[in-house]
C-alpha cells in the first residue's frame, strides 16, 4: 500500500483481482503514452457500497512531479450528467420515479 491507497479499503475477492490487475495495467499504460492528454486519475471500484479498490495515478504536476493521492481534487467536468442520467435510469427501472410521458 503506498500514500494513493486508503488502509480502509476492503480486501477484494479472488473475483476481483484480475480485474483491478486489469485496470492498474491499462491506466499505467494510457498514463505512460506520450501524447497523452490525461496526467493523473484516481480510480474506486465499489461492490454493493463496499470499496474494494481505490488507488491514484500519475502526475498532477509534472514540473514538481506532485502525485496525486485519494483526497486529491479533480475536475469531473460533464461526468456529473453521466452520473445523473444513469441515476435516473436505475431509478425508473426500479419505479423509484415515473415517467413525466402520461
Amino acid at each position: 500500500m503506498n500514500d494513493s491507497q486508503h488502509s480502509d479499503t476492503v480486501p477484494a475477492s479472488p473475483a476481483y483481482t484480475s480485474t483491478i490487475a486489469d485496470g492498474r495495467t491499462e491506466i499505467l499504460k494510457e498514463l505512460a503514452k506520450t501524447d497523452a492528454v490525461t496526467h493523473a486519475v484516481s480510480v474506486a471500484l465499489l461492490d454493493d457500497r463496499r470499496i474494494l479498490w481505490e488507488e491514484a495515478f500519475g502526475l498532477v504536476d509534472k514540473t514538481r512531479s506532485l502525485r496525486p493521492n485519494l483526497e486529491t481534487l479533480f475536475c469531473i467536468a460533464s461526468l456529473s450528467k453521466i452520473v445523473a442520467a444513469v441515476g435516473t435510469m436505475i431509478a425508473g427501472g426500479s419505479r423509484l420515479v415515473s415517467s413525466m410521458n402520461r
